[in-house]
């Protein structure tokens, strides 16, 4: 293994943790006899359990594989870690939130499939609506002078924060201290799948708190619309402002999204259950 790819071998298979689509490099195409384990978004090699959610796609370019022999396994979280026992009060007291106000946040890097903008756009709605909400953007990235126009433009900047990037450590805090989690995901432009297992999404859902999510591809495979969450139309503002309304004002509805996520979560998608899922795999080449 090197300390910059953490490659090694099981049966046939040459398998990489490095942050490349191209997961798996067949060793001889005419006699593949072991599993083809899907790994990504790791730097530890101890961190097995890092996947990603893979689309068609990926079985189709490995059509010379059995499907029975392809083990797709998603991203995870530690359920210790991100927990609803953390305490956001430090947080909330910090960004002088007070305790009736609702708290509507969204972690990540700003990306242009993160859906910021969107977000961003239900402020004017929501917040004239909705006197006591406010929403927290954690995070920086590409589309972040965006998001910030578009705040600066609804007329209500003072209901916004920008934390910027904060140590990866607090998070938990952060999503603590918050009442509803966002993760406003867009299609890509050029009409192909969404790729991608977001690791925020298993964070949020292990928090055991509301949840507002696209529904797009894996995050519509991940949750279930007003059981775990409450699924919209991927780039619809009003669709989005909708559901923050509606949990904004039901909280018996935010408490039990949260608590039936935080269920699933410790039922499929902890780092533990993973690892336990790749060493049966592997037990069977």
């Amino acid at each position: 293994t090197s300390d910059n790819d953490h490659t090694f071998r099981v049966g046939y298979y040459l398998i990489s943790t490095n942050n490349s689509k191209k997961f798996v490099e067949e060793d001889n195409q005419e006699n593949v006899k072991g599993y083809k384990i899907i790994l990504n978004d790791s730097n530890n090699i101890e961190k097995l359990s890092s996947g990603t959610v893979v689309e068609d796609w990926t079985k189709a370019e490995y059509d010379f594989v059995d499907e029975n022999k392809i083990l797709i396994v998603p991203n995870g979280v530690d359920p210790v870690r991100f927990s609803p026992t953390i305490d956001g009060t430090n947080i909330r007291e910090k960004y002088k939130i007070s305790e009736e106000e609702i708290l509507v946040t969204f972690v990540g890097t700003f990306g242009p499939w993160h859906g910021t903008e969107v977000l961003a756009k239900t402020i004017k709605e929501v917040c004239s609506t909705n006197k006591n909400i406010k929403y927290m953007f954690v995070g920086n990235g590409a589309n972040y002078n965006l998001v910030s126009d578009i705040v600066n433009q609804s007329g209500f900047s003072d209901k916004v924060i920008f934390t910027g990037l904060i140590p990866q450590l607090e998070t938990p805090e952060y999503l603590a201290a918050s009442d509803i989690l966002v993760s406003p995901q867009i299609p890509n432009p050029d009409g192909t799948p969404f790729f991608g297992s977001p690791t925020k999404l298993f964070e949020y859902m292990a928090m055991g708190k509301a949840i507002v999510a696209s529904s797009l591809d894996q995050m519509s495979y991940l949750l279930s619309n007003n059981e775990t969450a409450l699924l919209t139309e991927p780039a619809s503002v009003t669709d989005l402002t909708n559901a923050i309304l509606k949990l904004s004002n039901d909280k018996s509805l935010r408490q039990r999204l949260g608590a039936n996520a935080r269920k699933v979560v410790l039922e499929k998608y902890t780092w533990d259950k993973h690892v336990d899922i790749i060493l049966d795999a592997l037990n069977k080449v």
